[in-house]
């Protein structure tokens, strides 16, 4: 996920939309399993106060997991820092993360962050990443990087950017080798943009290829990986989905799967079948399951413009949620009962009502078609 707590306000039919990132430290990365890469077990938490996860299994067996690391207190030794996680049993269980090591970084750069992971031919292991100058934000002058390791955890900085693109920022990269063929992501922005696409023959040197097409609902901040003769990308929106391609270059079409509070999700097939995704578990403040009020409904629901809200009487606030935890909607001292929900993506959200009078918050789901 983006490191950037980013606000936005923008009109929308007299209601201020506010668009929070959460701060990656708020999060837990969740595990959980399939048998199919689309219908997944019940999550269990894989590491708390962390983001951006990406595992791979080495030849040897042995499953590695990288992601941003938050351990507490804040600031601390390791804080923001990108930590791993093996296995050597597919997944049953997993070691305590260890903070990692990169060696000639040059100065001025920023630490390494959203990190993913590949072996290469010779067995070793490259992290990609992203850094750029410090302070400058999530902005051009940010670009993909890479460092090489013989164990994981140490790592030596390679030389020059693997992709860099000019007037765009370069964040999130994920890779794959898939017929002989590295192929290379990053989201653009916005989302409906998609994603920028590279190919290497060596895994350093990328050439941009066609951008991958992309709409509003499909986010593709995520990871790709190999399932037997099928390149795979597992990305984020209303639920976390994956989309596939046989070649490289068409792409077959989305399918969600059923993890519909999720993002930046990495996913590894192992050789008895079963897919492993690690994945950002996303709480908006409030949380987001519903509570109980026969009083209060929303109503028509599903809508496409206007939800009304029955069974208010007094002055309130009103927040909408999307699925991913995201705040999308504010507004405060309502009276009237109607909320413009025409702005909104098609989707599943969850409205709060806060009561003025007595602080009660209602939550409750709704559906915008």
């Amino acid at each position: 996920m983006r490191k950037k707590l980013l606000i936005l306000s923008v009109g929308l039919v007299g209601i201020i939309t506010t668009v929070i990132a959460q701060a990656p430290w708020s999060n837990k990365l969740m595990i959980a399993t399939s048998s199919n890469g689309t219908t997944f077990n019940t999550p269990q938490v894989f590491q708390d106060s962390s983001g951006v996860p990406a595992v791979i299994r080495l030849s040897s067996g042995i499953l590695i997991a990288a992601f941003q690391w938050f351990p507490a207190p804040i600031n601390s030794a390791g804080w923001d820092s990108v930590a791993i996680k093996t296995s050597t049993d597919d997944g049953a269980s997993w070691s305590n993360p260890i903070s990692i090591n990169v060696t000639g970084m040059p100065g001025g750069m920023q630490r390494p962050f959203d990190p993913t992971l590949v072996e290469t031919d010779s067995g070793q292991i490259r992290m990609f990443f992203s850094s750029g100058p410090p302070a400058m934000g999530l902005d051009s002058t940010i670009n993909t990087y890479s460092a090489i390791s013989n164990d994981g955890i140490n790592y030596t900085y390679e030389s020059g950017a693997r992709f860099d693109m000019l007037n765009d920022r370069v964040i999130d990269p994920a890779c794959t080798k898939f017929n002989g063929v590295w192929h290379y992501t990053t989201p653009r922005d916005p989302v409906e943009d998609g994603a920028f696409h590279a190919t290497s023959a060596d895994c350093l040197t990328f050439v941009q290829q066609t951008d991958i097409l992309s709409d509003v609902a499909h986010n593709w901040t995520g990871n790709l990986m190999v399932d037997s003769n099928e390149m795979r990308f597992y990305g984020c929106g209303n639920t976390i989905w994956w989309n596939s391609t046989l070649d490289g270059i068409t792409w077959n079409g989305y399918t969600n799967t059923n993890v519909m509070m999720g993002g930046d999700p990495a996913v590894v097939k192992l050789p008895s079948g079963t897919y492993i995704m690690i994945y950002v578990g996303i709480s908006p403040p409030s949380g987001v399951e519903e509570n109980a009020s026969l009083e209060i409904q929303l109503y028509p629901n599903p809508s496409a413009e206007k939800v009304f809200i029955g069974g208010m009487e007094s002055e309130y606030v009103i927040s909408v949620f999307d699925l991913q935890g995201k705040l999308i909607l504010v507004n405060k001292n309502v009276q009237s009962n109607m909320v413009d929900i025409s702005g909104l993506v098609n989707g599943i959200y969850l409205m709060e009502i806060v009561d003025n009078e007595t602080g009660i918050a209602i939550r409750k789901k709704f559906i915008k078609n």
